[in-house]
């Protein structure tokens, strides 16, 4: 009875929607309106930017580490069938993942899992979560897409569970095995439309929604584009249309210092305006052409 009472649990805290709740409490929008619609990190990263995905990684990764770790602490060990504990534990972390997936907070409609899979594989055999999250940086540092990340990880992770046992020379759950495969199918089958846009070459790359700064704060990555020449006779740069970009100041040698004034600069001016022979300066520095298109 207690057992089934952990697992209810386990669910219950992995249906709390918190990339929903972050959404709602720092963006101040709900994240099912926009961009995939998940509640995941992924889309709240999108929407949001780094800071509100970064924190629904780490709730989402905690409730499910959490699920675990609470069920771990009423676990008598089993001399006779050490197995059972493996088993229960098991069933407590694919129950975290599968509240997430379907959450009761929201009509039984959720998220993917691979956050709170990431938290409940930490607690219930770090080594495999280690492994886990290693394919996933790797795949991620590869190809820059979160969907193929983790659907790579998925893939492995359940052999993860017979290889890792053998090499530690000690023996594995079938029935571990069976549930954590189980988990991995669902979870791959959650990323369906993702494998349709990945075969199709539709699927995008994770980008951090840049936030825009206020409009009396600097903008240290905005661009000046000017002409060349020698730059050394002129206090302004004006570039096509007349649109001046801002002020900067010759030195001897280098022909331009820091900024000295600046407006935002024109939308309809590109980097490709620099093959016409000018330059490209950001208050972080001075950037010949040559250096642009290397």
């Amino acid at each position: 009875m207690l057992f089934m009472l952990y697992i209810i649990l386990g669910f219950f805290l992995g249906s709390i929607p918190f990339g929903l709740v972050v959404g709602k409490l720092w963006l101040g929008t709900d994240v099912r309106q926009q961009g995939s619609g998940n509640i995941g990190m992924t889309n709240v990263m999108r929407i949001g930017g780094k800071g509100p995905g970064i924190l629904t990684f780490i709730l989402d990764f905690a409730k499910g580490w959490l699920a675990v770790f609470l069920a771990g602490m009423t676990i008598i060990p089993d001399e006779t069938d050490p197995s059972s504990p493996i088993l229960f534990l098991s069933l407590v972390a694919a129950s975290a993942v599968c509240g997430h997936i379907f959450s009761i907070f929201l009509h039984f409609r959720g998220g993917k899992g691979v956050s709170t899979m990431f938290g409940s594989l930490a607690s219930l055999q770090f080594e495999i979560a280690l492994i886990c999250g290693i394919i996933w940086v790797l795949m991620f540092m590869t190809k820059k897409i979160s969907s193929l990340s983790a659907l790579t990880m998925l893939a492995v992770m359940p052999w993860l569970f017979i290889i890792v046992p053998w090499v530690q020379n000690i023996s594995f759950s079938g029935y571990q095995f069976m549930i954590m495969f189980a988990l991995s199918g669902l979870m791959i089958y959650k990323h369906r439309e993702n494998i349709e846009r990945l075969l199709s070459g539709q699927e995008g790359k994770l980008k951090a929604k840049h936030v825009p700064r206020k409009q009396n704060e600097p903008d240290q990555q905005a661009k000046i584009l000017f002409r060349a020449g020698d730059v050394s006779t002129y206090d302004q740069f004006v570039c096509p249309g007349s649109h001046l970009l801002g002020s900067i100041d010759p030195i001897p040698g280098m022909g331009v210092s820091g900024l000295s004034s600046m407006d935002q600069p024109d939308p309809g001016i590109d980097d490709r305006d620099l093959a016409s022979g000018g330059f490209l300066l950001t208050r972080c520095g001075i950037h010949s052409k040559a250096a642009q298109t290397s």
